[in-house]
């Protein structure tokens, strides 16, 4: 905050506000408080002791206090610019964003040369909308100190909003570079690079992307295919490349290269690839790889130094492929090698001979190592070193969610018959996998959480302290972890029909070190059981899942306090055409959901996409197409109902209108309140109404390619 350095011509009150400034200078702020209220004794009508209580009482955060006190000072002394910054500083903590801009620029209009007003004004006005008046705000500060880094980032964070991710991205990267320290700056970088694809690339560029990809409180899938995009344009890999997609290569020399770029690794080791071209071309190098060590492998020759030096990346791509649930296609040839090298190793167990640690990074490369039963013994003879990152991803995390699980309480008896066949899917492919989540920054509470960015709704309803919040269909812990870490002093309870799932998530939890959160196995349908009801209730992805989702959310709203807050997400029908197309293949073509037919009607999907087929471009061009658990939850789920915006409910799909839905809140009591989307169009808010979403959506069918996902609350 901008301060005051002149003080009172009075020798007595100068002396008590020297001493005053003494201590706040050195964070004595008790002693300093003292002085300036003495000060104001002495002199009632002191606008610089008014103006630096106020600053006080705002670092000590009472912030009203401080609108009151610096406000006298105002009244006192109009021609104040440090006042007046100061006051908008603290109406902006306020989230009073309109009236701390008329602040702000009043200390503008007095200081014109005054970055640090400028910089709070760009603040209030990016929290406003006015995007635009923002950009200018932070280039005048940059323009006046171009190694301010939280200028740059703030010029990011506008400039990701009017949808120039290019320039947010440098502008983000500058703020990085200046102060590389400043947790929020990777944070909002990592969000900035959903859709940004970069076509040159240097050491520096390399060097920060690594830096995201390292980072505990950042969630690797959202970057790793602006990262690839990187890796495209480093030198000697796209001439690689190219030879492994035209089967002109060694694994070998291909192993050795890859093994030199430490971000390539990192991206295989911690997250899906959902690049088309990426997946062929590490599917040729595991084919390559088992051919020319298969056999050395299975007659257990002595590993040369050579071989031995593309273990690292042996593990590396096991890693990767455990990760996606070895969704990738393999041959025959390919399956019989790997039963040649099961029967090997199970050979050597009975004779109690070590296992080569090539040996179980190939088979690993191919089947999860903890599914046989000489695999808890791994976990006693690799517990560090490349070797012990892939026996406690492969080994020592499953069994610990399978202790686990023994211990998660069931609420009642799953009775529904489409509820058996949907959580017998998901004990078979726990949905989805992850490695990490990217931090939620401090705790808020829920006022603050709805009432601020990036919802900022619900200005003037009640709102719980310690609220308690549902999570219904909580799959591996992802959504029950981040609203467990979102809300302040919060009690979580998060319910959902597959124990492994929530085995994942106990774990993920632990972990974590997040113990606010309860979970449960159980079908929506016997929630009433919990005898409780919730302050937040959240369900997405859920309901289109269920026989009749509305027997559901009548249920979930049930659970709802009065006031309470609902968020929801629902499948949309139109924007998922494409779905609905590789659905209709399914069943002409007669697939299972076996992980054979999976891999099989993956590369049919792949060869039209491939020849031109724009539904299938659009299905190879979603994230979950490339791992086995959200592959099949997307093609393959056992109920699978969309909702649209175009037609009527159908008694087979359950389909659903966004007129329908806003009839089904008006039915069940709930009052829409916004749709949370991660890139809000420019040309409508998240708070308009459904039916202007509605038309919206019409013209842009593209919109929720993911669901509708939307807050509403209980009015009663």
């Amino acid at each position: 905050m901008a301060s005051s350095p002149h003080t009172e011509s009075h020798p007595s009150i100068q002396r008590i506000m020297e001493k005053a400034f003494q201590h706040h200078q050195k964070g004595r702020l008790d002693k300093a408080e003292k002085f300036y209220r003495e000060a104001l004794k002495a002199g009632p009508h002191n606008p610089l002791a008014l103006h630096m209580l106020g600053v006080l009482t705002h670092q000590t955060g009472r912030n009203n206090e401080a609108v009151d006190l610096i406000g006298k000072a105002l009244h006192l002394k109009e021609a104040y610019p440090e006042a007046h910054c100061n006051l908008g500083v603290v109406l902006q903590e306020l989230g009073r964003y309109e009236e701390s801009a008329v602040s702000l620029k009043k200390a503008l209009k007095l200081n014109p040369v005054y970055p640090e007003a400028f910089h709070n004004l760009g603040n209030s006005l990016r929290q406003l909308g006015k995007t635009n008046e923002s950009i200018e705000c932070y280039r005048s500060v940059i323009r006046f100190d171009n190694h301010n880094a939280e200028a740059h980032h703030g010029l990011g964070l506008s400039l990701m909003a009017v949808g120039d991710r290019g320039g947010a991205s440098a502008s983000l990267r500058t703020a990085i570079a200046l102060d590389r320290d400043k947790d929020e700056f990777w944070w909002s970088w990592a969000r900035c690079l959903d859709g940004v694809s970069f076509e040159t690339v240097d050491d520096n560029l390399l060097r920060d992307l690594l830096g995201l990809m390292e980072r505990e409180d950042i969630d690797p899938q959202q970057v790793i295919r602006t990262a690839i995009s990187a890796l495209k344009h480093v030198p000697g890999i796209p001439e690689l490349y190219a030879s492994v997609l035209t089967d002109n290569f060694s694994y070998r020399d291909a192993a050795e290269k890859m093994a030199a770029i430490p971000l390539l690794g990192k991206i295989m080791e911690l997250g899906i690839i959902d690049d088309l071209g990426f997946e062929k071309f590490l599917t040729r190098l595991r084919k390559a790889m088992i051919q020319e060590d298969g056999e050395d492998l299975i007659r257990g020759d002595a590993p040369s130094a050579e071989s031995e030096h593309f273990l690292s990346f042996q593990i590396t791509l096991a890693l990767h492929c455990f990760t996606n649930e070895y969704v990738y296609f393999e041959t025959v040839e390919e399956a019989e090698i790997i039963s040649l090298i099961q029967n090997k190793i199970s050979s050597l167990v009975e004779t109690g001979e070590d296992i080569p640690p090539r040996l179980l990074a190939t088979l690993g490369a191919y089947r999860p190592l903890y599914i046989y039963s000489w695999a808890a013994a791994l976990t006693e003879n690799y517990c560090d070193g490349d070797m012990g990152r892939l026996i406690i991803r492969q080994v020592a995390e499953p069994l610990e969610e399978r202790a686990l699980g023994a211990k998660i309480p069931c609420l009642s008896v799953i009775k529904n018959t489409l509820s058996e066949a949907v959580g017998a899917q998901y004990e078979e492919s726990p949905y989805p996998r992850w490695i990490r989540l990217s931090a939620t920054g401090q705790a808020r509470t829920v006022r603050e959480a709805f009432e601020g960015p990036p919802l900022n709704v619900a200005q003037g309803e009640v709102f719980p302290e310690n609220p308690s919040i549902l999570i219904a269909g909580c799959g591996t812990g992802r959504q029950a972890i981040a609203a467990a870490t979102i809300y302040a002093n919060s009690t979580v309870t998060a319910v959902d029909l597959s124990r492994a799932s929530l085995s994942y998530a106990l774990r993920k939890t632990r972990e974590a070190g997040v113990s606010n959160i309860d979970y449960i196995q159980g079908d929506i349908l016997e929630l009433g059981c919990l005898n409780q009801r919730f302050h937040i209730v959240e369900c997405a992805g859920v309901l289109h899942h269920m026989e009749d989702p509305m027997a559901g959310w009548r249920i979930l709203t049930n659970l709802l306090e009065d006031n309470g807050l609902m968020m929801i997400g629902l499948y949309s029908k139109t924007a998922h055409q494409h779905i609905l197309k590789a659905h209709d293949l399914i069943s002409k073509n007669g697939h299972s959901s076996s992980l054979e037919d999976i891999r099989r009607y993956r590369q049919e999907i792949i060869s039209l996409a491939e020849s031109g087929d724009p539904e299938m471009i659009k299905v190879v061009n979603t994230m979950d197409f490339f791992s086995l658990s959200e592959c099949r939850d997307m093609l393959f789920h056992v109920q699978d109902n969309r909702f649209t915006l175009q037609q009527g409910r159908s008694t087979a799909d359950n389909r659903f209108t966004l007129p329908q839905i806003e009839a089904a809140l008006k039915k069940l009591g709930l009052k829409f309140m916004c749709f949370e989307i991660s890139n809000p169009p420019s040309n409508i808010r998240p708070t308009d109404s459904l039916s202007k979403w509605h038309d919206y959506e019409i013209e842009n069918p593209d919109t929720f390619l993911e669901m509708y996902q939307f807050w509403a609350i209980k009015k009663r």
